[in-house]
């Protein structure tokens, strides 16, 4: 109960996983979509995304919240960003081009100093530096998946896509952190866990398409 309690990583809880990450979005997408029916232009409502991210952010350099209450004030800043991008149809536009070519170079800069933010300890370098850095990240990441679409079967891979939620909690309840780790090493044990992941994800999608047929 203590761990449900706190969901962090923290002095109170050595570890709980995943769990974190399942509270911050649940709490997140709450506070999200109460402001999103309080503010119904969603350019206003990114003002007050962001302005509770600063909060959440402010609040984490004192103490952290039970059950991360405190990042469910700064995940809804990137939910809007997300739906900003869908919007305005930023993707695809002339100015993207060159904000890609920034992006980029942040990123490359980024890792060589190792600059990076980090939701589930808290750790926001720069204050909003560090989200500006994620968001022209994210960007990059997203073209770089774009173009993976218009590889050969590249639109094979939209399926974990549209289910990373499943499958970061398969890799992170496969148990290999308790007892099976010890039985396997070296790259051995990357391999084994991909494909033991990607089986279990097999299997739950599998079932669930049979539980469909059968209630239809």
């Amino acid at each position: 109960m203590w761990n449900w309690y706190w969901a962090s990583n923290n002095d109170q809880v050595a570890s709980v996983g995943v769990m974190w990450f399942l509270f911050a979005f649940f709490y997140g997408i709450l506070v999200y979509d109460g402001i999103g029916v309080l503010v119904s232009n969603y350019r206003y409502a990114g003002l007050v995304y962001l302005a509770l991210s600063a909060l959440g952010m402010a609040i984490a350099f004192k103490v952290w919240l039970p059950q991360d209450l405190d990042l469910a004030l700064v995940i809804p800043f990137f939910m809007w960003f997300g739906r900003w991008l869908r919007e305005s149809h930023f993707i695809g536009s002339k100015l993207a081009c060159y904000v890609l070519v920034i992006s980029a170079v942040i990123y490359i800069l980024a890792g060589q100093q190792r600059f990076h933010i980090e939701i589930s300890i808290r750790h926001y370098p720069g204050f909003f530096l560090s989200i500006l850095v994620a968001l022209l990240s994210s960007l990059l990441i997203i073209y770089v998946s774009r173009g993976i679409l218009c590889l050969p079967y590249g639109s094979k891979l939209l399926v974990f896509g549209r289910h990373t939620l499943l499958l970061m909690c398969i890799h992170s309840l496969d148990l290999y952190w308790t007892w099976w780790s010890v039985w396997v090493n070296g790259p051995w044990k990357l391999i084994l866990r991909v494909a033991l992941d990607l089986m279990i994800f097999t299997l739950i999608l599998g079932f669930r398409q049979l539980w469909q047929r059968k209630i239809k």
